[in-house]
């Protein structure tokens, strides 16, 4: 006997009396005086979002806000948020990640103790309900001599692992780190650890967790004249591993700038960055195992060598130990970029097509994606698109073969001014909530936010995608099949497609009959060989007529 764990993902559902609250072009989420700039958003972790910003409501210098909105898009807390901090001087959140209890813990650099000239980096718990948990107006993480700022968080076991860049030396700015716990006290030395003091300067540190409360952080690297990738360990205890300031990710010729960084579920880390060694920017990533040692190609794997530049890339955990990453593309046209993406397996073999698959190829420039994995399978990207002639938000949803929306995404805002710098996290349903910065009131920026279900916008007014396939799934832990229950309002082949988590096909369903309305197809759980498949994640890839629906499964023997 064994365990047969689904989740299911809807294409194209009618809007529910619960996504109620979303609107067409967005909900205010913070429309207060003067700006409100570049916020950043998390899951609440039941199916509603914590959305933070800086804020120059006070009109002299930028504070941090906060508000919650639940499922259906009716924000929890205070009207326009509820104060985070709002000290002397000026606060520039940079990062936020969930506490998984309901709140978020947030990170910025704040030059209240000597203000414009000198910066300190802070921190600062919220609950579900918008209240601090820690010092009013943050704990403070580091507020040495000198410049601390551009942290960089993460959750890593129990822990909260901070890094940022730090000029206390007065030569050139370092990468520093602090650990801290649930309530708020450092774990390490106080004003941080040094990972790396070498000469020159250091910057635009990022990090992913080992999972027991340490980090593996990457940044941009100066030190040889040309700006190089490294990163370093540092474990739960505070102790630094590696070679000393750090090991080379890159240092081939020419410039390596922007990494990004994701944990490889195996203690190690895949990194990626732009890259100018052969003279134009290409993509290239490397993973690197918990000794620190590079596991693919010597300098890097090169992802994208496509003509043209590409750049800010971003990236996300797949499901098998590998990656997804997207970036801006300017093949063909240097004046007119778009999002492209490739998926990389454990041993670094893309898996898309070659340079990368299109996200979004459209006329007009599309900027700065951000994507994030959805927990029930398949990945989520945002960005920001002149396609219209405005900036406008649209998102795209892929899975682990091609984009599942509309082609070129479907758009989030019509509305006539700017909207910029999207922030995406999951719903924990197969969606998404995105978070941006918006012009629609005059002359000052207010965020705004939408619901992205799965078949897109939640909004009322949005125009419904070509099909209307829907599935459901009901497995039997007694038989070892599970039946899915099919949805189509004309007649069509159905067939079904089941992959592990390489993406290796291992059956192949085609149905003798067509189907309409509401149907019945059980598939059981084995292979085209007839032999048990093993525990694991699987995916179902299910199409009828024009429509495709992907379904993240777990078998649990």
């Amino acid at each position: 006997m064994f365990r047969l764990l689904a989740t299911t993902l809807v294409v194209l559902a009618l809007p529910f009396a619960a996504n109620a609250g979303w609107q067409f072009n967005g909900v205010p989420v913070s429309t207060a005086p003067y700006y409100q700039a570049d916020p950043l958003i998390v899951s609440d972790g039941a199916g509603g979002a914590i959305i933070a910003w800086y804020d120059l409501r006070g009109g002299s210098n930028y504070d941090i806000y906060a508000q919650r909105l639940n499922a259906a898009g009716v924000p929890q807390w205070t009207a326009d948020g509820v104060p985070v901090c709002t000290q002397t001087g000026t606060q520039i959140l940079t990062a936020m990640v969930s506490d998984e209890a309901g709140g978020a813990v947030m990170v910025w650099y704040d030059d209240r103790n000597s203000i414009q000239t000198a910066n300190d980096v802070y921190a600062q718990r919220i609950d579900g309900s918008g209240a601090p948990l820690w010092t009013v107006d943050g704990v403070k993480v580091s507020e040495t001599a000198g410049n601390q700022w551009y942290p960089d968080l993460i959750r890593s076991g129990n822990f909260f692992v901070v890094a940022w860049r730090d000029d206390r030396a007065g030569n050139g700015d370092d990468i520093y780190a602090q650990s801290l716990n649930s309530v708020g006290n450092p774990q390490w030395m106080a004003d941080g650890v040094a990972l790396c003091t070498a000469t020159g300067i250091q910057f635009f540190p990022h990090l992913c967790g080992d999972q027991i409360g340490g980090a593996i952080v990457s940044w941009t690297d100066l030190r040889a004249g040309n700006r190089d990738i490294y990163a370093r360990l540092i474990d739960r205890f505070g102790n630094v591993q590696w070679t000393n300031n750090g090991v080379a990710v890159s240092n081939a010729a020419n410039d390596q700038d922007e990494p990004r960084i994701v944990s490889d579920s195996a203690a190690g880390a895949i990194i990626t960055w732009y890259d100018w060694r052969s003279g134009g920017a290409d993509i290239y990533v490397q993973r690197l195992d918990y000794s620190g040692a590079a596991l693919w190609a010597a300098n890097g794997l090169a992802i994208c060598t496509a003509s043209g530049i590409q750049s800010s890339p971003t990236i996300t955990q797949d499901f098998s130990g590998g990656a997804v990453i997207v970036w801006e593309d300017h093949r063909p046209a240097p004046n007119d970029p778009d999002i492209y993406g490739q998926r990389v397996d454990p041993s670094g073999t893309p898996q898309w097509t070659a340079n990368g698959m299109p996200v979004c190829a459209v006329a007009g420039l599309q900027l700065v994606p951000r994507i994030v994995r959805d927990p029930t399978g398949g990945f989520l990207v945002t960005w920001f698109d002149y396609r219209s002639g405005n900036s406008d938000v649209y998102a795209q949803r892929l899975d682990y073969f091609s984009t599942l929306w509309t082609p070129n995404g479907v758009v989030l805002s019509t509305e006539s001014h700017a909207q910029e710098m999207p922030s995406i996290c999951p719903d924990g349903i197969g969606g998404a909530i995105v978070a941006w910065r918006d012009l629609r009131e005059g002359n000052y920026w207010d965020v705004y936010a939408e619901h992205v279900n799965g078949s897109g916008p939640t909004g009322v007014e949005r125009t419904p995608l070509a099909t209307s396939l829907r599935v459901s799934n009901y497995p039997n832990p007694f038989t070892g099949d599970t039946t899915l229950q099919l949805s189509l309002p004309s007649a069509s082949d159905v067939s079904v497609d089941v992959y592990d988590v390489a993406g290796r096909r291992v059956r192949e369903y085609s149905f003798p009959r067509q189907v309409k309305g509401w149907s019945d197809l059980r598939i059981d759980d084995r292979d085209d060989h007839g032999k048990l498949l093993p525990s694991g994640v699987y995916f179902y890839r299910v199409q009828a007529g024009n429509g495709t629906v992907t379904k993240k499964m777990v078998i649990a023997r």
